[in-house]
């Protein structure tokens, strides 16, 4: 019988769980690895990465008898961490608390908040790309009308620094070096001994975006901040 609409799953999907893939040595090298050893896994779009990290999840909670609660996959987005948990969900096939795949600023969150439970404090709140932009927008216009702000290079005038694409350049500038660690006076000083004065005009305007950031009510962090925060409770075994 065929009903419009619907489509059968694969044999091999059906029942709720991904059969185990045959792996070249490469592949099986990785997946035998002892626990707490560490391994970077090189290679092109569609060369099996994925199914290797999926076979060693699988080795970690099936085979090794880890407890799904110590095993963490972290995805570079929410699109690609989803696609994850889909699979992991279905070649592990056992209950787990929440998604084995997870993006860091997903993980970084849930550290903070948990502090902030344990602490009785207000959680953080995540400042989304659109009002990083937005904040950023209103401090260039308002430097523009009052003939403040940064001492920009002639390249940077003040057309280039109307334009979305600059906001963005800048606001991954200013996010790469929160998560570096690098403080505007570092950046500042970088910029002076490297002689790039776009650094120097950038570090200016993150005192001033920080300062904006930090007047709101509650705990906003973008998520290069999240991540920093996170990391160094962690780092000091506060989590």
């Amino acid at each position: 019988m065929t009903i419009r609409g619907f489509r059968q799953p694969p044999a091999s999907v059906a029942g709720g769980q991904i059969p185990a893939m045959e792996l070249d040595p490469s592949q099986r090298a990785v997946v035998e690895l002892p626990v707490g050893v560490s391994a970077a896994i090189i290679g092109a779009p569609g060369s099996g990465r994925t199914t290797t990290l999926r076979e060693l999840v699988a080795e970690r909670i099936l085979a090794q008898g880890l407890d799904p609660a110590e095993v963490l996959v972290l995805a570079p987005s929410r699109a690609a961490a989803t696609r994850l948990r889909d699979e992991l969900a279905l070649r592990v096939g056992v209950p787990t608390l929440g998604p084995l795949a997870r993006t860091a600023t997903s993980v970084a969150f849930e550290v903070l908040a948990r502090r902030a439970a344990e602490t009785g404090t207000e959680p953080p709140r995540l400042l989304t790309g659109a009002e990083q932009d937005q904040i950023i927008a209103d401090l260039l216009a308002g430097h523009e009308e009052l003939g403040t702000g940064p001492a920009w290079p002639d390249p940077l005038g003040v057309e280039v620094r109307r334009l979305r694409a600059f906001r963005t350049e800048l606001r991954e500038l200013l996010m790469r070096a929160t998560e570096e660690g690098v403080r505007p006076d570092a950046l500042a000083e970088l910029g002076r001994a490297h002689d790039v004065p776009e650094w120097i005009a950038a570090a200016a305007f993150a005192r001033e975006y920080e300062d904006v950031v930090d007047s709101f009510r509650g705990d906003h962090l973008d998520s290069a901040e999240l991540l920093a925060e996170a990391v160094l409770l962690v780092s000091r075994g506060k989590r």
